[in-house]
Formats: C-alpha cells, sequence, structure tokens
C-alpha cells in the first residue's frame, strides 16, 4: 500500500504542492506562537519590526510563502509562457527567465511584508531594477528589449505578473512630518 501511495504522490507533483500549501497554511495558524525552525531564522526579532510590519506577520502567519506558492501555481507558468512567445526566448533562455520571475515574485512579497502589507513604489522600482538587471544578464540584447516591452504592460493582457510589476498600484512614502512650531517669543 505505501508503494502504491508513493506512485500517486510521485505522479502528482501540483496535487502535492497544493497539499503542502494547505498543511503549510494549516500548521500556522494553529501553531503560530512556535514557528518552524527556518523561519525563526529568517524573520526579524519583533523589536527591530515596525509595528505595521508585526500586526501584519500577526495577522497573516506565513503569507510570504502561502502567497508565494499561489502565484508560482497561478500566475508564473502564464506569465513565462507569455514572455517566451513575446521575446522568442530559447528554452535555456525560458528557464532562465523562469527563475528571474520567480525570484521577483519573493523580493516582492518580503518587501510586501516588510511594508506591513504595503510596498513603497521606491522598494518596487528597486525590486523591478534588480529583475531588469537580472534579465539584462541572461538575454539576448533583442530579448532583452523585448521584455522590458513585456515587463512594461500595465493592461495585464500580455503579462500576467502585471499587478506585481505596476508602479502605480505601490504606495508613496509618507511625507516626513515636521515638528509643531513653537508658539512666537518664547519656549
Amino acid at each position: 500500500m505505501a508503494s502504491r501511495a508513493n506512485r500517486y504522490w510521485s505522479a502528482s507533483p501540483l496535487l502535492s504542492l497544493l497539499l503542502a500549501v494547505i498543511f503549510l497554511d494549516a500548521s500556522n495558524q494553529t501553531s503560530a506562537a512556535t514557528p518552524a525552525p527556518e523561519e525563526v531564522s529568517n524573520r526579524p526579532e519583533a523589536s527591530q519590526m515596525a509595528a505595521s510590519e508585526l500586526e501584519f506577520r500577526n495577522n497573516n502567519p506565513g503569507y510570504q510563502e502561502r502567497a508565494g506558492a499561489f502565484y508560482e501555481l497561478e500566475y508564473l507558468p502564464k506569465a513565462v509562457s507569455q514572455l517566451t512567445k513575446a521575446a522568442h526566448l530559447t528554452e535555456q533562455e525560458t528557464a532562465a527567465a523562469r527563475k528571474i520571475l520567480r525570484g521577483f515574485t519573493y523580493d516582492f512579497l518580503e518587501r510586501y511584508v516588510h511594508g506591513g502589507g504595503r510596498i513603497a513604489r521606491e522598494e518596487l522600482m528597486q525590486c523591478l531594477a534588480q529583475m531588469d538587471q537580472r534579465m539584462q544578464l541572461a538575454l539576448p540584447p533583442a530579448g532583452f528589449a523585448a521584455y522590458l516591452d513585456w515587463r512594461k504592460d500595465e493592461t495585464g493582457a500580455d503579462n500576467a505578473m502585471a499587478f506585481l510589476m505596476n508602479p502605480r498600484f505601490a504606495v508613496q512614502p509618507a511625507p516626513a512630518t515636521q515638528p509643531a512650531a513653537s508658539p512666537a517669543g518664547g519656549e
């Protein structure tokens, strides 16, 4: 019976990933007070987190991992296919592009969680610049130019991940508050 179960799980990696995400979600909700060892090493101390990040993490345990797994299933394959078509990528270039887009997704999510469920425009622009640099190294000049056109498509019609790449949806940083002026003539 065990060998039959092993064949079933190895034959359906998508089902295995989906169940892993479900179980990850359930384990995070039931044992949020005792994080897994890998979470402890990657997570900043509570005293180092901004209040908004701490609140977001407490209200959304495991968000980065769960959202990342979902994006990998739902958006990444289509985005890679669209980019491959738009830039006429080879198999090797497609594999590199997939890896870079996956990295961008998790970089975006890390900054999103750090921002307490929001990403500042400056943070998003840094994510995009890093992805652009990686793509420039991985693709030939014509492929890179086509990639830039693809990435800048804000409609989402030809880029399934456009919603993560659109700077219009990022938030502007809050203006610095000035201390109240002291009343005239005294301290």
